[in-house]
């Protein structure tokens, strides 16, 4: 097993490598308003750079021997990791559909038969988002996981 340092410093880089792609997630999607992404797109690359900022910026305002964080930050990224899931099936099924209008719960929705270029990239941003957020989640259940034992090991039950 890897240890707690070199591990909270990998999550550090995914955070950022993350806040990354949402950013770019979220230029392309502004281009079309978000609709290609049945405007998931833009909410999801929102709600990623919002985590993303605040684990990085506890991250870095934590001391040495803080405590470790509590459970909802790692909940939250498997959270976001099945939003991204989502949001590449909703591009899947606008791209796999080659007509002009997509129905949605009797909502007719129109899509521009002009931006597929954004689109492509915008799907494989997606994916690449989806698994970037579940390595986070994982890798923030593993160092839990290490920090509890290691906890455990430095108080012993008397």
């Amino acid at each position: 097993m890897p240890s707690t340092t070199s591990l909270t410093r990998s999550i550090n880089i995914l955070h950022g490598v993350s806040l990354c792609v949402a950013i770019m997630i979220l230029a392309l999607a502004y281009q079309d308003c978000g609709i290609l992404s049945l405007c998931l797109n833009p909410i999801f690359a929102i709600m990623a750079m919002g985590y993303d900022t605040t684990m990085l910026l506890l991250a870095y305002k934590r001391p040495e021997g803080a405590p470790r964080l509590s459970i909802g930050y790692t909940v939250a990224a498997y959270l976001l990791s099945a939003a991204w899931l989502s949001a590449f099936v909703a591009m899947s099924a606008v791209l796999s559909s080659l007509e002009a209008q997509v129905e949605l719960f009797d909502f007719r929705i129109l899509v521009p038969q002009t931006m597929r270029g954004p689109q492509h990239i915008q799907i494989l941003l997606d994916a690449l988002e989806c698994v970037l957020m579940g390595d986070i989640a994982v890798r923030s259940t593993i160092d839990r996981r290490l920090q509890r034992e290691e906890s455990e090991k430095v108080t012993p039950d008397c």
